[in-house]
């Protein structure tokens, strides 16, 4: 994750060396270094759980920027065709529910056909990230551990929830200090009291002093 907000120097112009990236970017590069596995590693096949979400939150904050702006119009590359055989009028069934693709009538029709995730997250991680017919890697150690997605991007009522966590934990664990120290202060207690009990006693005598 150090190695996400800068530019590397191989993968750009010399001119261009060391440029940081923008705040949007050190975002979705620090969530693609947390997702994915070491180079060094087994690659996440392109099929992932986590690769996927990854991707599709990327193309939904892409699409939302994008929005109401002259480059929405290339969006329609990737949307997905709603019409069915009524739309032609090849079906005269009346009342019959007609789904697209071939589906289940219930099923919500897709928005987008394609989403170029790949592309995407290759785009964005630069330098960072590669990809083969393995699946998808980033520059991380060795036995990274990855994460799950939503441990990324954290809500404020999650924030809130976590705070509170931690102060309750952190409430308890000086409870249980102090628990210890009177503990700790019960017994040097006791073992003083024992000692004052037994001094003067004659089995504490010598053998020939008795």
């Amino acid at each position: 994750r150090e190695a996400a907000p800068v530019t590397p120097s191989t993968v750009v112009p010399r001119f261009l060396e060391g440029l940081r990236v923008c705040k949007w970017g050190r975002r979705w590069r620090g969530a693609m270094a947390a997702v994915l596995p070491s180079s060094l590693n087994p690659a996440a096949p392109h099929t992932d759980f986590e690769v996927r979400k990854l991707g599709a939150a990327l193309w939904k904050d892409i699409v939302k920027w994008l929005r109401g702006t002259d480059l929405e119009r290339v969006f329609g590359l990737f949307k997905a065709d709603t019409q069915t055989a009524t739309t032609f009028g090849w079906d005269g069934k009346a009342g019959e529910v007609v789904a697209p693709r071939g589906l289940d009538p219930e099923t919500k029709a897709c928005e987008w056909a394609f989403v170029p995730v790949v592309d995407l997250i290759l785009t964005v991680g630069e330098g960072l990230v590669g990809s083969t017919v393995e699946g998808m890697f980033a520059s991380n150690p060795i036995g990274h551990t990855r994460l799950e997605l939503v441990t990324c991007y954290k809500d404020s009522e999650y924030r809130r929830k976590r705070k509170e966590q931690k102060e309750q934990e952190a409430k308890l664990a000086k409870e249980k200090e102090k628990e210890k120290e009177n503990e700790a202060r019960s017994k040097n207690r006791e073992s003083g009291r024992f000692r004052r009990k037994t001094e003067g006693s004659k089995w504490d005598q010598a053998p020939g002093e008795a």
